[in-house]
């Protein structure tokens, strides 16, 4: 699978687990074509390639969790990365 620069922007994340009960400093936020706003804190590739992501998704409701690159990507619109004073906690 060839890399986009979204995958190697989800590279320089912590992996997964690796800043539970610590302050997020470094996040991604990925705006989709509905209008929902994702906020990458923690990601790791998979052995199947695709990526598995925790943050905050903003679209109906606000929630805490896991999602996977290949739920959102068809749904891409833009990503940008955020750093300390921009990611929220």
């Amino acid at each position: 699978m060839r890399k986009t620069n979204l995958q190697d922007a989800l590279e320089s994340l912590p992996k997964l687990g690796e800043t539970d009960g610590k302050e997020k400093t470094r996040s991604i936020e990925i705006l989709t074509i509905n209008m929902w706003a994702y906020e990458v804190w923690e990601a790791e590739e998979e052995p199947n390639g695709d990526w598995m992501m925790f943050g905050k998704v903003h679209g109906f409701e606000t929630e805490i969790g896991y999602f996977s690159l290949s739920q959102i990507a068809p749904h891409i619109m833009m990503w940008q990365p955020l750093f300390s004073s921009e990611a929220s906690a």
